[in-house]
């Protein structure tokens, strides 16, 4: 009875905690709750016991789905953080995602002081590299390209490797870097833990899991990263000095009721809705800095027509529900797949029909196809009115409300 008793009780934790059921220690699962994140995502729930089991790993999950959570928190609880050389190794395809990587396993390693990460990646000068790495990481991220230079260098020693992470591996692939990744797995220690992710499962991404990996156990998650057929996608490419004069040509020559402008940065919503309001229209900003009053107020003033356009951080604008946005603008671009569907689910809602544009700059265009790609949606080119159309618009507008009058 009492052995019985007892395995009751251990259920009804591991029912509360459904991380700690997954076989990450109370410790880890303490953090991720303290995180806000209360129930593994699919992709954690298949991934993180296989992971915390030692076997090598193939997961087809798109980008947005939790992955970096899911290989993040086992090998964080399999990591000796007594022993200072680099014990994980996490190759990313772009600079962005490799911080966005580092920061995530830092905020779940906030428990640990002893814990280093450092993040090495190109477009930036080798020194801070060195220093980060001088200072023994136990973990490290970086871009493949950079990674090779620092290990050609013998700046940076995989020799006590126990786990290689490949984070997007298709979007590695298309970005040209192969030899880059099969001479760092070629390079690594024979006897490690290798876990591969990505959005698609080419058959260049299967022959590099044959190579490379051993007796691998297949994840695959279905895709939830569709766009709503009710919206309308679009494209412009644009550099950053006409950013500003594209969207207000947009804006005018357009018919649109309720417009929700996305920007990166707070500051960034600040300036825009500023230099908007400038030019004459109604427009507010709406960021995580503004008192939960302020933003409620903002949301409503949309709603109720006060304000024509929102400009707002991606945060700032979850949760929104406001029947009269017509457009979503894409003002900078989004970092991953998912948030660019979140961002667009603003408009066409309950049947209506909505448009999203999204501005692309020269160095963004490969982006632009590996999110065509991901989403399974065409984002074609939509052309911009003139100043010349806007103005001969607003003439036969006039004409039209002459005739009406008499």
């Amino acid at each position: 009875m009492l052995d019985n008793a007892v395995h009751e009780a251990d259920s009804q934790v591991l029912a509360a905690d459904p991380f700690a059921a997954l076989g990450l220690s109370d410790s880890i699962a303490t953090v991720v709750k303290k995180l806000g994140f209360t129930t593994p995502t699919p992709i954690q729930a298949a991934a993180i016991p296989v992971v915390l089991a030692g076997r090598d790993v193939v997961a087809q999950a798109e980008t947005g789905s939790g992955k970096t959570g899911a290989f993040a928190l086992p090998i964080l609880q399999k990591i000796d953080t007594s022993i200072t050389a680099v014990q994980a190794l996490i190759l990313t395809p772009t600079r962005e995602l490799a911080q966005q990587v580092a920061k995530a396993i830092e905020s779940f390693a906030t428990g640990d002081r002893r814990l280093r990460v450092a993040t090495v990646y190109g477009g930036e000068s080798f020194e801070p590299q060195f220093r980060a790495l001088r200072a023994q990481p136990q973990i490290v991220v970086g871009t493949p390209g950079r990674t090779l230079d620092h290990m050609r260098r013998e700046t940076l020693s995989i020799s006590q490797l126990r786990f290689l992470i490949l984070d997007e591996a298709d979007e590695m692939l298309t970005m040209g870097f192969k030899e880059e990744v099969d001479a760092i797995l070629s390079a690594a220690p024979s006897r490690r833990q290798t876990v591969l992710f990505s959005a698609t499962m080419p058959p260049a991404i299967r022959e590099l899991a044959k190579q490379h990996l051993r007796e691998e156990t297949d994840i695959k998650i279905a895709s939830k990263t569709k766009t709503a057929t009710s919206i309308d996608q679009r494209h412009v490419i644009v550099s950053g000095k006409q950013r500003i004069e594209t969207l207000e040509r947009l804006l005018l020559g357009t018919e649109n009721d309720g417009v929700l402008v996305f920007c990166r940065t707070k500051t960034s919503t600040i300036e825009l809705a500023e230099a908007l309001s400038l030019r004459g229209f109604s427009c507010t900003a709406l960021n995580g800095d503004m008192k939960q009053a302020d933003r409620d107020r903002a949301v409503e003033d949309l709603r109720s027509g006060k304000r024509k356009i929102v400009v707002a951080t991606d945060v700032a604008a979850r949760g929104i529900d406001v029947s009269r946005i017509t457009h979503v603008i894409n003002y900078d671009f989004p970092s991953d797949p998912e948030t660019y569907v979140h961002r667009i689910g603003r408009t066409g809602r309950a049947g209506r029909a909505g448009t999203a544009v999204l501005f692309v700059n020269l160095k963004e265009r490969n982006k632009l196809r590996i999110l065509e790609r991901i989403t399974k949606s065409p984002i074609p080119p939509i052309q911009v009115p003139s100043r010349y159309d806007i103005q001969q618009q607003r003439v036969q507008e006039l004409k039209d409300a002459v005739v009406q009058r008499v």
